[in-house]
């Protein structure tokens, strides 16, 4: 995906016509247009569009996955595809060739987790499934491992439940789970490395993108072999900003989107806008038109505009005063409560605008950073270790547990980084998220709000070294207005500027 543009992937409304939908999406700063195939696209538009690819539904039977029960996994209208066997995957790349060899700009897999999203015991029973299944026990017991008749084992285990069966009480479940989660990724990563083949053969750039149905481990790791993400985003019950720092930090360098229900309210829109543009997010969908269309467009503008001078957040270097360890391995073990104690973590520390990256290898850790370990009881062995490596260097580590440790993670954080320690400290009269992200020789503040509450009399303290001696800055708004400011010295190592009252997002860029 071009770093310059604001992904904003936008989804035909049923009914609507392609012209009237791409006008629209131009309208809102909207793009690309994802449509699918069966419809009628005039070529210029066919070569703006994403074609969308089903990945995760089979087209038959004879290419669909079956539950513990022997049912079709999903439902007979909708059946949920074998992500082992080759009919599925040879049909999803004979697809993605149709949709090159049709003239369009890249390709969506939709929904390649949908048998992953059936549960434990939902998928994974069809022939093709337990016959790879054998051969990974037998590669990891070894040779005095004997066959085992898995489905018998589930179903036996499911008859003397006296609850809901989890990995951790079915026989071998610790294996099938890890199975299922890897034959996501191993199917998402064959179907773009046919894709990447089909492209080299064309000789022509093809950008691959994944809407998922969930967010979760093997979701993640599946999209880092992708170009472009999408993930479902509901309106209430997660941190937005923590979400959109770990989903920044664990696709870096990739277009992301995130995608409200198709009942959304247009003020939802711009809440998830305005608070995406600091991470470089974007928002996908049937989106809103009008007023809420037009505030849309403006920060997308904005976005795009950030972009053009190489300071995209999805490509530029971003302040770290803390990090925060996402483990994959621990996310599919506490069955995500690891990634959602992550999250609220990140939101914490952004509360208080410092300045956050998400660590996935410790190893690559600047030595003196702090580490926060959230919720992180299943780390695997190698990240155990490492973070031993750490506390024996002295570096400094903060525990968070999760929901209901606020508090005392709170005062932890406060006592390490008390206000004059911080890269950044603001004044104002609301929540502001603040991130700041370097390029060449030039630094970006990203600044957000919550639509629709306005940041007035806000006042930001930044380290002169952090500005590099400049004593002016541009501050960019959404709503299509700049202004220049100039910096005044608090003492020597740092100094002040006030910013105007703005609502949604803005950036402050430093003038030499």
């Amino acid at each position: 995906m071009p770093s310059d543009s604001a992904f904003a992937p936008y989804r035909l409304a049923p009914g609507s016509m392609p012209e009237e939908g791409a006008r629209n999406a131009r309208l809102v700063g909207a793009g690309p247009l994802l449509t699918g195939t069966e419809l009628a696209l005039p070529p210029p538009l066919k070569a703006e569009a994403f074609a969308l690819v089903e990945a995760g539904r089979a087209s038959d039977e004879t290419g669909a996955c079956r539950g513990a029960d022997g049912a079709l996994a999903g439902s007979p209208t909708a059946p949920r595809a074998c992500l082992v066997g080759e009919r599925h995957r040879l049909s999803v790349a004979a697809a993605v060739r149709a949709a090159m060899e049709a003239g369009y700009a890249g390709v969506v897999f939709e929904h390649p987790d949908g048998p992953l999203v059936e549960g434990l015991l939902g998928a994974g029973f069809c022939p093709d499934c337990q016959r790879e299944f054998q051969r990974r026990l037998s590669r990891k017991y070894g040779e005095q491992f004997q066959p085992i008749d898995f489905l018998a084992m589930a179903r036996s285990a499911v008859a003397g439940a006296s609850s809901a069966l989890s990995f951790s009480t079915l026989p071998f479940g610790r294996d099938f789970w890890r199975f299922r989660h890897e034959s996501l990724v191993r199917a998402v990563r064959a179907q773009v490395r046919a894709a990447r083949d089909a492209a080299r053969v064309a000789a022509r750039p093809f950008p691959l993108c994944g809407r998922f149905a969930a967010l979760g481990p093997s979701q993640l790791g599946a999209a880092r072999h992708l170009d472009a993400a999408i993930f479902p985003v509901t309106l209430s019950g997660y941190p937005v900003s923590g979400r959109f720092e770990l989903l920044r930090g664990v696709l870096h360098r990739r277009a992301v989107a995130v995608e409200p229900p198709d009942d959304a309210p247009p003020a939802a829109w711009l809440r998830l806008a305005s608070l995406g543009g600091p991470y470089g997010i974007g928002v996908a969908g049937v989106q809103p038109g009008r007023e809420a269309g037009a505030v849309l467009a403006g920060i997308r503008t904005l976005i795009r505009r950030v972009a053009a001078r190489g300071g995209a957040p999805s490509v530029a270097t971003p302040l770290t005063e803390i990090a925060v360890l996402y483990s994959a391995e621990a996310d599919v073990w506490s069955g995500g409560r690891h990634r959602r104690a992550v999250e609220a973590a990140i939101e914490l520390l952004a509360q208080r605008q410092l300045q956050v990256t998400v660590a996935l290898r410790l190893s690559e850790l600047p030595a003196g950073v702090p580490l926060v370990l959230a919720d992180a009881a299943a780390l695997s062995r190698p990240e155990a270790r490492e973070v031993e490596k750490r506390k024996a260097a002295g570096a400094p580590l903060l525990g968070f547990a999760g929901p209901g440790d606020e508090a005392a993670f709170v005062k932890a954080v406060e006592a390490l980084f008390p206000p004059w320690k911080r890269a950044v400290t603001v004044q104002t009269t609301g929540p502001l998220i603040v991130t700041v992200r370097s390029h060449d020789d030039a630094i970006d503040v990203h600044l957000a709000t919550a639509w629709p509450e306005r940041a007035s009399r806000t006042r930001l303290r930044l380290p002169v070294v952090l500005v590099r001696g400049a004593r002016k800055a541009t501050f960019f708004m959404s709503d299509g207005t700049e202004a220049m400011l100039r910096f005044s010295r608090d003492g020597g190592a740092a100094v002040l500027v006030d910013l105007p009252t703005f609502t949604g997002y803005a950036v402050l860029t430093p003038e030499h």
